[in-house]
């Protein structure tokens, strides 16, 4: 996390650019590295946490896939929405 935060606005004009920071941020120095599915999960439920919009899981059920996407979109439920000040 940066040092210097601002909140996020929990509402609907949530931006991508704003989704793109936070998801940036929390893996500027992911140890250990985190595959392509996790960070979209990751990604999905800042989104939907952030504006309302709920995806569906663009992999199938059962696959190392689908279990990074979920395990990156539970880390997601719980990551602060501060958007890093510029």
């Amino acid at each position: 996390m940066s040092a210097q935060t601002t909140p996020a606005r929990a509402t609907p004009d949530a931006t991508t650019a704003q989704i793109n920071l936070i998801v940036a941020d929390a893996f500027a120095n992911a140890t250990p590295p985190r595959s392509a599915a996790y960070i979209e999960g990751f990604r999905c439920a800042i989104r939907r946490r952030l504006v309302g919009t709920r995806l569906p899981v663009p992999y199938r059920l059962g696959s190392a896939e689908a279990d990074a996407y979920f395990a990156g979109r539970d880390d997601g439920d719980e990551h602060p929405l501060e958007v890093p000040a510029l």
